[in-house]
């Protein structure tokens, strides 16, 4: 008898079941949540009949919900799954957790870890499709029904790329069958709608690049995140020391303004254009297959005896989305002595990786800023300066 079996036919490990669950879906970090949904996955086709029927109705929309908290180190076609068939269940969690999540972050944080943009943007035109085909049911009481419906509806009233927020609000406050949902049905709606505009984005676009990238604004000399081409207020001071200081009583002029935006947009479109070069060049999608199912020791040796490329920067990219916690790179002396490095620091041992695989000091640390949306403890090495249009370690 299988541990799931066990977990759904024994009335004492039921309960206790139901419990892990609701804990790994409220408190659980991705990485636990994944391997639960790897267990689960492994012995659910093996079920007795008595065993499915059990798990069909008291356990079917707690896997879902599992599988939403572990949406980012999903596969892409269960996270297709989801969208087509599970979106409807998100509306569990608001029930005890925060507000109706937020699908279009969500799946945006799935998204930063395919490091292909040209699969992102297939994706995304997927994702549409799936969304627009989905028969899942939110109003059986209207006549628009499923989730497929209310996106027909509301593109054909509103916009059909639903861009234009003026008539998104115009049909969200007068369309009747809108107004006669309950506001978690409302919210659900909302959120849905959010996740298709953003899908018309191209990843290989300034406003649908999906990385948060951290920069310093030379009209303030403060730290913001510049979010699909918008730059966002972080209330941070700048990175460096030498940046003039700005007063805040001091307004800044409209062409300065301009100015700024047209230096993110080249921010961004060098960061792009980078990174796709060093994708190609070191065929890094290619050889991730290779390394998925290395034990962090196997990935280690290779960052250890390799000088090629081809090899350090796919185990790289392994390692880290794998291991959160990176004491597995600062604590390995054999790696470090490997590197000629004296101490663990993580900025040294990405530099010295990045040097040996034959990257230029531009292209290490655009490759950082891309490991950091796999792992936050990389988060805040590097950023990109507004005023010499480049990115820096910090």
């Amino acid at each position: 008898m299988s541990n799931l079996e066990n977990n759904l036919i024994n009335p004492t490990a039921r309960e206790d079941f139901l419990a892990l669950l609701k804990e790994k879906i409220y408190r659980g970090d991705i990485r636990e949540n994944l391997l639960l949904v790897r267990e689960i996955d492994r012995d659910l086709d093996q079920l007795s009949p008595s065993a499915k029927a059990i798990f069909s109705a008291e356990f079917s929309e707690l896997y879902y919900l599992l599988k939403w908290r572990a949406l980012p180190s999903l596969r892409s076609e269960q996270v297709l799954d989801l969208v087509s068939n599970h979106l409807a269940v998100v509306r569990k969690l608001s029930l005890i957790d925060e507000p109706i999540i937020d699908l279009a972050e969500a799946i945006r944080g799935f998204m930063v870890t395919v490091i292909d943009f040209e699969e992102r943007d297939q994706l995304k035109i997927a994702f549409r499709g799936c969304l627009l085909n989905n028969k899942e049911i939110i109003s059986p009481s209207l006549k628009l029904k499923t989730i497929g419906d209310w996106l027909k509806d509301v593109s054909s009233k509103a916009d059909p790329y639903l861009k234009d927020a003026l008539k998104k609000n115009e049909y969200y406050i007068s369309d009747q069958n809108f107004k006669s949902l309950a506001k978690l049905e409302q919210d659900l709606l909302k959120s849905i709608f959010s996740l298709y505009n953003y899908c018309f984005y191209s990843s290989q676009s300034v406003e649908g690049l999906d990385e948060l990238l951290t920069v310093v604004d030379d009209q303030d000399g403060k730290i913001k995140i510049l979010n699909r081409g918008v730059l966002e207020d972080t209330g941070l001071i700048s990175m460096s020391s030498d940046e003039e200081e700005y007063n805040e009583e001091e307004p800044l002029a409209e062409e300065t303004t301009i100015k700024s935006n047209t230096q993110a947009t080249d921010l961004t479109n060098l960061y792009q254009q980078t990174l796709n070069s060093i994708i190609a060049k070191y065929k890094i999608v290619e050889n991730l297959s290779l390394w998925e199912n290395k034990t962090p020791l196997e990935l280690i040796n290779a960052l250890e005896t390799s000088s090629r490329g081809e090899i350090i920067l796919p185990a790289l990219v392994t390692l880290i989305k794998n291991n959160k916690d990176l004491a597995i790179l600062t604590t390995n002396t054999a790696l470090q002595r490997s590197l000629a490095l004296a101490n663990g620091d993580l900025t040294g041992i990405l530099k010295a990786l990045f040097t040996r695989a034959g990257l230029n000091d531009q292209e290490g640390i655009v490759m950082a800023i891309r490991l950091s949306q796999d792992n936050k403890s990389l988060s805040g090495l590097a950023y990109g300066d507004l005023k010499s249009g480049a990115f820096h370690w910090r």
